[in-house]
């Protein structure tokens, strides 16, 4: 399964993946952006089956939905014309 991601929503990836568990404030305070910016892409995330958010009394946590993924670079398979410019930079789950 393939799942497109824009840089932000992977660099929320990278984090899931060295740190955790991780609430969505600690995960606020760590890329240093804007609330919003950061729901909207979690948002993203959790619609795509990528993560979901838990959220307790007092915090939020954000859990990796698969423990097996990987991130198909740019240009490694050949494209067949149909594909749009960036789809091979996507997330692949094993």
């Amino acid at each position: 399964m393939i799942v497109r991601l824009n840089p932000v929503e992977m660099k929320i990836l990278k984090i899931l993946q060295d740190w955790y568990p991780v609430t969505v404030e600690e995960l606020k305070d760590e890329m240093r952006m804007r609330e919003d910016t950061l729901e909207r892409s979690l948002k993203s995330m959790v619609v795509k089956g990528v993560i979901a958010l838990e959220p307790l009394s007092d915090k939020t946590y954000v859990r990796l939905l698969m423990s097996d993924v990987s991130v198909a670079p740019k240009g490694k398979r050949p494209k067949t014309g149909d594909e749009p410019e960036d789809f091979y930079d996507a997330l692949v789950y094993q």
